[in-house]
């Protein structure tokens, strides 16, 4: 159904992204800094365990910047 599609979609990318950066994080030296844009950053950030830096609008913003 499309409602199962979805909660695949939202789930599936948000434990991906989850493990890819607790493997970024482990093999960090230091803190990292974890930045989504595009338009399901949002809602996806809140199925993650870690704080990030939204920025739903960061390749609009740079295109604003180079004209």
């Amino acid at each position: 159904t499309p409602d199962a599609l979805a909660s695949g979609y939202l789930h599936g990318t948000a434990m991906a992204l989850q493990g890819l950066l607790q493997r970024c994080a482990a093999n960090a030296p230091e803190a990292l800094t974890a930045v989504l844009t595009g338009g399901d950053a949002i809602l996806i950030s809140r199925y993650l365990d870690r704080s990030v830096t939204l920025r739903p609008d960061l390749v609009l913003e740079g295109i604003a910047a180079l004209q």
